[in-house]
């Protein structure tokens, strides 16, 4: 499926979510029914995001989008941009 394709090319699931307008608890939903959770949530773990997505948050903090927009413009929770914020 389009889902699983774009998450084996390394898209978090709260991004994959995103693109498919559908909300991450469906998503880790679906991959939880068919076996897959374990797989994509540890890759996500192990590989993180990407320095770039990182670095685009820290920016648009700094124009003075607030969090609850960078997370939602990035497809990234709102606790993971207070982590990338805060360690500027």
């Amino acid at each position: 499926t389009p889902l699983i394709e774009d998450l084996d090319k390394g898209m978090g699931i709260p991004q994959v979510a995103k693109k498919h307008k559908q909300k991450c608890n469906s998503l880790y939903r679906h991959l939880r029914t068919h076996g897959l959770l374990d797989r994509y949530k540890l890759k996500q773990m192990a590989g993180g995001y990407p320095p770039e997505i990182r670095a685009r948050a820290r920016t648009l903090s700094r124009q003075g989008k607030t969090v609850r927009e960078i997370a939602q413009e990035l497809g990234v929770g709102k606790s993971t941009v207070h982590l990338w914020v805060r360690s500027q």
